[in-house]
């Protein structure tokens, strides 16, 4: 098929008629779905409304067809434009500043036997991974987050506090998770007549067991700190960045219930960044006997909410890590 807008146009392959009949009405008509879309556009752009989110391709192709006059065209574009500005600056502000990534790539317990190389895959197939569906998307982000913080073993090991038990993949405890613990493993991938001896120590996971069982694990946690910002503040969760939510709910995954931060959510609804900055700090109990703050879990929270090419470098550095 060939076309001509008064040069002469790379070949593009063979059609037959019904093939150019098809592409002309593809470009010159809209489809029923696309009327209505546009249709609905107009209306609201008429009535001053908030203009509903369509493809710019198909606002163009409105344009096109004769659909929009150029003045409407312009204006549902301004009005867009506006919009998304408004709800950019409906976005809440963490206040964590830029990451110092001068932290320790590896996790402080002496009992976890981290690998890096590991650790690092897994922490990007999460990242690319929305895992409970489009629109979770934050979900994925905070699987990343914990197996990072957490660090993967793929053995049981001691958790730093003697009464907590053993802890499993990326800090999965195995007497917090107690009622869900056998049935996680099993969705994780792991055999039935396997999951005594992984629970001892006895057995290990593989990593892709690993990353599963953070899948499995990481929404009951989400629905925490959904549930906890929501109960603070509603609309609050759904103002959150998907970065936001996933530092958020790595928060829920390490203190294990997000409504002690009742303050902090009340202070991030209210705007007050410094005080949200201080009531999220996670504070733990150093060989010395002294609470101290996890500096390192904050800093990859901080890279998490610098965006995706900060947190690229972050998993990247653990990959590199030497054991």
């Amino acid at each position: 098929m060939q076309t001509w807008t008064g040069t002469r146009q790379k070949s593009v392959g063979q059609a037959n008629l019904q093939d150019i009949v098809n592409w002309h009405r593809g470009v010159s008509t809209l489809t029923q779905q696309e009327g209505s879309q546009l249709t609905e556009v107009r209306n609201a752009l008429r009535a001053g409304k908030e203009i509903p989110q369509v493809d710019p391709a198909l606002m163009a192709k409105g344009r096109s067809v004769g659909f929009f006059k150029d003045a409407e065209l312009a204006a549902a574009q301004k009005a867009n434009r506006e919009q998304v500005m408004a709800r950019l600056r409906l976005v809440p502000d963490f206040g964590y500043g830029k990451p110092a990534n001068n932290t320790s790539p590896l996790p402080l317990n002496p009992n976890v036997k981290v690998d890096p190389k590991t650790t690092s895959s897994v922490a990007l197939q999460l990242a690319a991974s929305p895992v409970t569906g489009k629109g979770f998307e934050h979900v994925g982000l905070a699987g990343s987050l914990i197996a990072m913080r957490e660090g993967v073993s793929l053995t049981a090991y001691p958790d730093p506090n003697p009464s907590a038990g053993m802890n499993i993949g990326a800090g999965y405890n195995l007497k917090a998770n107690a009622a869900n613990v056998n049935q996680d493993l099993k969705r994780a991938g792991v055999p039935e007549d396997r999951v005594e001896d992984v629970k001892a120590g006895r057995a290990s996971l593989t990593p892709d067991q690993a990353k599963r069982l953070i899948e499995v694990a990481a929404p009951r946690y989400e629905t925490l700190a959904r549930r906890s910002a929501e109960e603070t503040a509603p609309g609050l969760w759904g103002r959150m960045t998907p970065q936001q939510r996933a530092v958020m709910v790595d928060i829920a995954y390490q203190v294990g219930d997000p409504a002690q931060f009742k303050k902090a959510w009340a202070a991030l609804a209210a705007g007050k960044t410094q005080e949200f900055s201080d009531e999220t700090r996670v504070f733990y109990r150093n060989k010395a006997g002294e609470m101290v703050e996890d500096a390192r879990a904050r800093d990859l929270r901080a890279s998490m909410l610098a965006g995706i090419a900060d947190w690229d470098t972050r998993i990247n550095l653990m990959g590199k890590s030497l054991h």
